[in-house]
């Protein structure tokens, strides 16, 4: 994956909007050691859950709010929208 090559091992990862869909894909593992974290309103909005996604634990993802978002942006000292 192109998004994985392009990141070091202190990066993570947040999918928002159609990005959630990550979920559905099984491709999550495939992120290493890297942490992922997913809107969880977007992933609401497209009547997504945990119990209808590939996701087999909730541990493979953090989910965040609007809040956790911001705090996530300030907390790296830079972002890329893909």
């Amino acid at each position: 994956m192109e998004l994985q090559q392009r990141s070091g091992v202190e990066d993570a990862y947040v999918f928002i909007n159609d990005g959630v869909y990550v979920c559905l894909s099984g491709t999550v593992a495939g992120f290493g050691d890297h942490k992922i974290y997913v809107f969880e309103q977007h992933l609401s909005e497209r009547g997504l859950s945990f119990n209808n996604t590939s996701l087999t634990t909730q541990a493979e993802v953090e989910l965040i709010a609007m809040a956790d978002l911001v705090r996530l942006t300030a907390a790296f000292s830079s972002s890329m929208s893909w």
